[in-house]
């Protein structure tokens, strides 16, 4: 088996829609068939760094985050 080296495709048709309790976050399925999931970086402070700590991992295209 050969290491994977190929960068995924980068996610596009990401749309934002506010609900009374936060975001829900949608994009384009991606079709590429090794891709594990998505990396979501996230902060609720304005203009504050993100890093590994505040990311989750999903495995869908669709993310709903709570306030």
């Amino acid at each position: 088996m050969q290491p994977d080296d190929q960068m995924p495709a980068a996610p596009t048709g990401l749309t934002v829609n506010a609900t009374t309790g936060g975001l829900i976050l949608d994009w384009s399925d991606n079709s590429d068939s090794d891709l594990a999931g998505y990396w979501v970086y996230r902060t609720t402070t304005a203009n504050s760094e993100v890093s590994t700590d505040n990311a989750v991992t999903i495995n869908s295209s669709l993310l709903t985050e709570s306030t």
